[in-house]
């Protein structure tokens, strides 16, 4: 499926100046990263933003015991359209499989697919791990495993609407990993967003982590690697509105 526009990484210029925000939607402490990239085409500048939000499921559990007649009439999923119809802003969503505890993506049927595959030129969703428990301990061959369960729940409750980039839980993932997501029959995996601080992420080099860091964005070994900015672990969805309010003429990204 081609990348929607609303965060076609591959096709920007070297990203000269980045500047994110993270904010949180709903209970489950779901987290919201908003990129804010200064790129240019031939002469002139224009201003992007990416949003993703991390620990994605409990929108999926309300979903599966709600009747609502839209999945916009849950709360979380309400208000990213409301900021997408008022300023044109696109979102990632990247899902857990699993809450740890009594609901998993198996448990959501389809009764939204087509919903989510109509508005997937602005919504789409992708892998963050298996569980909020993930085992630091995983081999290669489980890691793998949990990524095309979850892609394939995803896929199938989304009607395809899936994205090519991720953010990894805790930006855990082995280089090993990563190579062999990449070349995915199914869910290639195009790019990863790293942390906003001095974390390790996904076991790149140290000179490869400062890279990231001075330049926004790098392909290493067929990966795009985009860095994540400042992280707010607290706030509403009153904070875009002010974001876009004040930066008129900004394109959601």
């Amino acid at each position: 499926m081609k990348r929607y526009s609303g965060i076609r990484l591959a096709i920007f210029p070297l990203l000269v100046c980045v500047i994110g925000w993270l904010f949180l939607l709903s209970l489950d402490a779901v987290a919201v990263f908003e990129r804010l990239a200064n790129t240019s085409t031939d002469k002139e500048k224009t201003l992007t933003m990416h949003f993703s939000l991390d620990d994605t499921i409990n929108i999926f559990k309300e979903l599966s015991h709600a009747s609502y007649e839209s999945a916009f009439q849950q709360e979380t999923l309400r208000q990213l359209r409301r900021l997408h119809d008022s300023y044109g802003a696109v979102f990632s969503l990247y899902c857990y499989y699993s809450d740890g505890s009594s609901f998993d993506l198996s448990q959501m049927d389809e009764r939204y697919a087509d919903e989510f595959f109509r508005n997937s030129s602005w919504l789409r969703f992708s892998f963050h791990a298996y569980s909020p428990n993930d085992d630091e301990n995983s081999s290669a061959e489980q890691e793998v495993k949990m990524y095309e369960l979850t892609m394939g729940e995803l896929r199938r409750i989304t009607g395809g609407a899936l994205d090519t980039y991720a953010r990894f839980h805790r930006f855990r993932g082995s280089q090993n990993v990563i190579n062999i997501l990449s070349r995915h029959s199914d869910y290639p995996l195009e790019g990863l967003y790293t942390a906003d601080d001095l974390r390790e992420s996904y076991g790149l080099s140290l000179a490869e982590q400062v890279l990231v860091r001075k330049c926004g964005r790098c392909l290493i070994r067929g990966v795009i690697y985009q860095r994540t900015d400042l992280r707010i672990e607290r706030g509403n969805s009153s904070s875009l509105d002010v974001l876009f309010l004040t930066n008129r003429g900004v394109r959601g990204d």
